[in-house]
């Protein structure tokens, strides 16, 4: 069988999900991308591997910054909230009681529950 690295390219996909996709989806594909990075090592593709290791680093951005990460959720809510869409508001809501809403004009909210409560009161 093929392997995703022949002849030493690196998959057009790459920074497919880094953008856009879940945590998860992120991670299979920084899985992806090491099992790439180190098949071409192992083939001594080193240019091959560099490549790969920089797209990595592109990739795998969202997993180590965290300030990124909090605004790219803010940025999905917002998103939610611009197109009143209260069924993509709650599932972007962790679904666990440490959950919370702070908002200037509201008194502090915790939990799932009531805080898509919250939320959909607002659009």
């Amino acid at each position: 069988e093929g392997s995703p690295c022949q002849d030493g390219a690196a998959s057009a996909h790459m920074l497919s999900k880094a953008a856009t996709g879940t945590i998860e989806e992120v991670e299979a594909e920084v899985d992806d991308l090491q099992a790439q990075m180190y098949e071409l090592v192992e083939k001594e593709e080193f240019a091959a591997a560099a490549a790969v290791r920089d797209k990595l680093g592109e990739v795998s951005l969202p997993l180590v910054d965290d300030e990124l990460r909090v605004l790219q959720a803010n940025e999905r809510v917002y998103e939610a909230f611009r197109q009143k869409d209260a069924a993509r508001i709650d599932e972007l809501w962790a679904e666990a009681p440490y959950v919370q809403c702070i908002h200037p004009f509201e008194q502090p909210t915790f939990g799932h529950r009531d805080v898509c409560e919250l939320c959909r009161r607002w659009i």
